[in-house]
């Protein structure tokens, strides 16, 4: 019986052309709706800018012109995006890389955000500070920092200013390399800090401020400077630095690690303090620090004879340091817990109090 084969292309048998023109007209459609999509938001930086703030949404400060490459000196991208925040207050965003910035100014009711410590703000100005209001003597409410890592590069007088700031805060924000010397604010001399909360005078205060889980750090045996810095800018102003929270903030190689100068009120909750002249110094009244850690420091707790009601609950570590606390205040209350205490001094006299 003869076999008859059907040729392999048989099924397409008079239906080839008509594929291709439905493969042709599925082709100009894809290319219709290609175009029809945005490319990458506008390329414009105005009218990205106009259009977050219209749809409420953080103004990118890469959109703005701001490259982040540790090259390129991105101070007026990123100012440019604060001053656009001025009128009405919102958010700027700061994606993962290494900013070089100088000097900038941030007005009220702003939130500048990044990606933690992959978010580094890298200061290559001579002197000045990174962050801090334009006027330091008005009122600055709102501000919020957070998840940055900021290089004082040695040169920065102080990485965070807040000035008669109210209901603001710096959360979670790395600082190192601080430099040494002061600065002026009102004609008085202040020390060089990673992060300086005052009151200037004649203004209302620096109340209800928050720093929480902040690391700051100078560079070993370079004294001459304040890790955390609060107070009123004047010694006689009776305006000061009132009921704000430090929260679980560290600091390492400073002159003081913690300077509470002048103020009421002030919660301190788990401070770290390491190799530092004075690990927390207190001149403050009505005070409460709980279950401080001083190690390797000259000495821990240093109340001075300014000091009035404060209490200070230890539980923490004091090992290394060569005098934990030294008491000259008035009516302060410091609470021991025994077993701690005398497990890291049994071999030294223990203050009683």
């Amino acid at each position: 019986m003869a076999c008859h084969r059907q040729p392999l292309n048989s099924g397409f048998h008079g239906k080839i052309p008509g594929i291709l023109i439905v493969l042709a007209a599925l082709t100009i459609m894809g290319a219709v709706m290609v175009a029809a999509q945005p490319s990458g938001g506008p390329k414009n930086p105005a009218a990205a800018a106009g259009a977050a703030l219209s749809n409420h949404s953080p103004l990118n400060v890469k959109v703005l012109g701001a490259r982040g490459d540790g090259l390129a000196d991105d101070t007026k991208a990123i100012q440019d995006a604060l001053d656009k925040l001025a009128a009405l207050g919102g958010r700027i965003y700061l994606p993962a890389g290494t900013y070089l910035v100088g000097p900038l100014y941030f007005p009220a009711r702003v939130i500048i955000e990044g990606d933690g410590d992959a978010t580094v703000l890298k200061f290559h100005g001579t002197s000045g500070f990174m962050l801090s209001p334009k006027v330091l003597t008005t009122s600055n409410q709102f501000v919020h920092i957070r998840d940055l890592a900021l290089d004082m590069q040695g040169k920065a007088n102080v990485g965070i200013l807040l000035t008669n700031c109210w209901h603001s805060s710096v959360r979670r924000v790395n600082i190192r390399n601080l430099s040494t010397g002061t600065y002026k604010v009102d004609n008085r001399e202040l020390p060089n800090a990673g992060i300086a909360l005052l009151a200037t005078a004649k203004v209302s205060g620096a109340y209800y401020n928050t720093l929480e889980q902040c690391f700051v750090q100078g560079v070993k045996a370079n004294y001459g400077n304040t890790g955390i810095y609060l107070s009123c800018s004047s010694e006689s102003d009776p305006r000061g630095a009132n009921f704000n929270r430090l929260i679980q903030c560290r600091t390492l190689y400073c002159q003081t690690g913690i300077n509470l100068n002048k103020g009421n009120d002030v919660y301190v909750e788990m401070p770290e303090v390491s190799a530092c002249e004075v690990g927390i110094r207190v001149k403050v009244r009505k005070g409460y620090l709980f279950k401080p850690y001083a190690e390797a420091c000259d000495t821990g707790i240093l109340l001075e004879k300014e000091s009035w009601w404060n209490v200070v609950m230890l539980s923490g570590s004091f090992s290394g340091t060569r005098l934990p606390i030294n008491d000259e205040g008035k009516e302060n209350t410091i609470l021991l817990r025994a077993r701690d205490f005398y497990e890291h001094f049994k071999k030294e006299p223990v203050q009683k109090y």
